[in-house]
This record gives structure tokens, sequence and C-alpha cells, in this order.
């Protein structure tokens, strides 16, 4: 899936970036407009297009070998739930979240991702522990290497695979919901943050919970890192 910015479709993504739907095929017998809406929240989750990104229902139904007709409809309940505006002429936009809306999806994220991480404590396994330290390495070689968007990437797979751990869907239904309207707007946490590793420490952190099986400490931590993050891109938005 390519990273769509501003007035136009970019083709293709960045080096940099691990193309989050790269090998996203629809596949036939279930709902072609069910497979088309979760493979583009999948791209709005991780931040696969920047704020106020158009997103061409021709070229979706192109990459995606389907008709216009299934995209539309994905695209048009996305836009029902929030997560995408209508654009001048056809197709649709990126949500662009200004500072007080950002704000209050953080405030509400700050009341359930911490929770969702606590319980996740007590249900997750030693080997599950293991792969994340393993994607969290991976996020510390993606800053290395400068490669910001596939880092952003990984940090989101990183926290919604621990959320899905707490056997909460309707709990992880919600906080999708925020992301995929902040997804977007999250491309904005600027490189020089990343370069800090403040939120690699605070994943290693929250790991060394996990493994300890420490609730309280896993939801002080990930709150933590929500809370860090979402000030530096509140810098960036105050610009």
């Amino acid at each position: 899936m390519p990273v769509m910015q501003s007035e136009n479709d970019v083709y293709p993504a960045p080096p940099d970036q691990a193309d989050p739907l790269a090998e996203e095929t629809v596949k036939r017998g279930t709902t072609l407009g069910d497979q088309v809406y979760a493979i583009v929240s999948r791209g709005l989750l991780m931040g696969a297009w920047e704020p106020d990104a158009r997103l061409s229902v021709r070229a979706l139904a192109q990459e995606l070998a389907v008709s216009v007709t299934p995209v539309r409809e994905a695209l048009t309940r996305l836009a029902n739930e929030g997560a995408l505006t209508s654009a001048d002429g056809p197709g649709f936009r990126t949500v662009r979240l200004n500072r007080d809306r950002y704000q209050e999806i953080v405030h509400i994220r700050m009341a359930l991702e911490p929770t969702a991480a606590g319980l996740a404590a007590a249900r997750i396994t030693d080997d599950a522990v293991a792969l994340l330290r393993q994607q969290n390495e991976s996020l510390g070689r993606a800053i290395a290497q400068d490669k910001f968007a596939a880092a952003l990437q990984i940090d989101t797979a990183f926290h919604l695979a621990i959320y899905e751990m707490s056997a909460q869907p309707l709990l992880v239904s919600m906080i999708n919901s925020l992301l995929l309207r902040a997804g977007p707007t999250r491309t904005r946490l600027s490189g020089s943050y990343r370069k800090t590793l403040v939120g690699f420490d605070h994943h290693r952190r929250i790991l060394d919970a996990l493994q300890a099986r420490d609730a309280d400490a896993v939801a002080e931590e990930v709150a933590s890192d929500l809370r860090d993050g979402s000030r530096a891109i509140l810098a960036e938005l105050d610009q």
C-alpha cells in the first residue's frame, strides 16, 4: 500500500517504510467489502498514510484487484466511523486532527490502553514475551537506520499485540477505533524523538513487567509511553 501524501497519490511507498499492506490480497468466498475494510483499517492503524492524504477508490481497487464497489463501500464505512472524510471530488481523505481533537483521543486512550495491557499481564506466556522482545529489537534497528515510518508500524504492532492478549474484545475494539482516527496524526512523531529511544526504553520496561506478571507496573509503563509520545506529537501540532 502506498503512502498517500497531501493532494496526490504517491507510488511506491518510500524505501524506509515496511509496507503494511504489501502482502495483502482479497480472498474470495467472504464479503469483499469487509475484506477491503479490514485491509484499509490496518493501514490506518499502522500509519500508512499521513494526515489529509487522498485515498483514490480507483487506485485502491486496482491495487487490490477488485472492482470499485467494495472499495467504495469500505471507505464509506470508514468515513461513517470517523476514520476518513469525504474529499473534494471523488475519493476520500484521511483525518487531519487539530490539537484539541488529538488530545481528546489521547485522554481516552490513557483510560483504555493501560487497562488492556495490565489485563494482558495475567495471560501472556513467556514465549509471547520473547517474541515481543524480538519485535522491540527490530524497532531499535529501524530507528538506528532512520527508518521512522517502519518504526511507527513496529511500535503500533507491538502495542496491539499486547492489547489482544487481554482477551477483552470490546476493549480492544474501542482502542482500535481510536487508533483508526489517530493513525495518520501519529506519523507526526518526529525522528528526533525516536532517536532518543524513549519509546524503545519504555517497551523494555513494559516487557520486564510483563515477564514478572506485574499488571500495575505494565499499566503504569504503558501510560508513561503513551504520555511521552503524545507530548512529542502535540509539540509538532503546535508548530
